[in-house]
């Protein structure tokens, strides 16, 4: 017996249980462990225990920007914009803040953090991220 458990067996664990979160991840990859142990009523913990159990793992999806036929000569724009900005101001670099943090937009578009998938082996999905909506 382990030391630092009370005897208790894990009954979230069991193989029922197990079968039961296995056969929701199987069956719909990309949710949480929060979302499962609420279908499922087994903890979030027990959840992910049962996961690592059988060596899945958490992948977050490549997030892909949408493109349309002007995207080239648009992003030619920003370039030639850019270079006359910096040009003129030289400390323009140091005024931009870089991020790479989560979007929230009111038009309901994924928060990339947010967005995961279980599964043995990387599948390398790819979300598309629409661009230019109204937030």
């Amino acid at each position: 017996m382990h030391r630092g458990r009370s005897g208790r067996s894990r009954t979230a664990t069991s193989p029922a249980s197990s079968a039961m979160v296995l056969e929701r991840f199987t069956t719909s990859a990309r949710k949480s462990a929060t979302q499962c142990a609420r279908e499922t009523g087994v903890s979030s913990a027990s959840v992910r225990r049962i996961l690592k159990a059988v060596k899945w793992k958490v992948y977050i999806p490549k997030l892909l920007h949408a493109t349309n036929d002007d995207n080239p000569n648009r992003r030619m724009q920003f370039c030639e914009w850019y270079q006359q900005v910096v040009n003129e101001d030289k400390e323009f670099v140091t005024k931009i803040v870089w991020s790479d943090e989560a979007q929230f937009k009111l038009n309901g578009t994924v928060n990339r953090h947010n967005c995961v998938y279980w599964a043995p082996e990387n599948l390398h999905f790819h979300a598309d991220k629409a661009v230019y909506l109204p937030g």
